[in-house]
């Protein structure tokens, strides 16, 4: 995927982890939301990847 993609992904993930939240009446510890909040942290992860890994100057 794409930067750009991954980017549109995140956007519509943190988009759905509200809906949850609204639906658990903002209860951080429902399973539901837990378990997609971690998805999203997956998703963010790999967007940062490639800025994160600097190649070695020598």
């Amino acid at each position: 995927m794409s930067k750009k993609q991954v980017g549109n992904l995140i956007a519509k993930m943190h988009v759905k982890l509200n809906v949850l939240l609204e639906e658990s009446d903002y209860n951080f510890m429902d399973e539901r939301v837990q378990e997609y909040s971690r998805k999203l942290d997956r998703a963010i992860v790999q967007y940062l990847k490639p800025i994160n890994q600097t190649p070695s100057r020598k």
